[in-house]
């Protein structure tokens, strides 16, 4: 026999443990090599991998703005304009579109998003027409469409 086998022989727990971590390192180095791999196998150079991270971060921040977009429909969609209701909802979606931190790509999209907001609160307060906020809630709504990428 050799000094490995009579070492294991002496102490099983250790050979154990060695096994244990050697899984271990193994599945972590699975997940690293994963998450520098694409979708299609090819290995991500520091470029694609800073395109994949902008596409991400522009459809969480385009997810974000359609769904502020909606908050908007709903007090179009009520029967009588609430003021309070366009108020608060209208000042949480004007402090989403304010954000200096937002991906350049949507500048245009959070820009329309915020003329919707001042004017779907106008409207609440009564100051403007409801044909005249729908129409500028619809377009911002084309224009939040328009902007998803594939």
């Amino acid at each position: 026999m050799s000094d490995i086998e009579i070492f294991f022989e002496e102490y099983p727990v250790f050979g154990s443990v060695i096994m244990i971590v050697c899984i271990v390192v193994i599945a972590g180095i699975l997940l690293i090599g994963r998450s520098f791999t694409s979708a299609d196998g090819d290995i991500l150079t520091p470029q694609n991998w800073q395109v994949m991270n902008a596409k991400k971060a522009y459809i969480q921040e385009l997810n974000g703005l359609r769904m502020d977009a909606l908050a908007l429909t709903e007090i179009l969609n009520a029967d009588q304009p609430d003021p309070i209701q366009g108020q608060i909802v209208t000042d949480a979606v004007l402090s989403h579109t304010n954000n200096k931190e937002g991906h350049s790509a949507l500048r245009e999209e959070r820009t329309a998003l915020s003329n919707a907001a001042v004017a779907v609160r106008s409207w609440s307060q009564g100051a403007i027409a409801y044909e005249d906020v729908l129409m500028i809630v619809n377009n911002t709504i084309q224009l939040l469409l328009a902007a998803e990428i594939k």
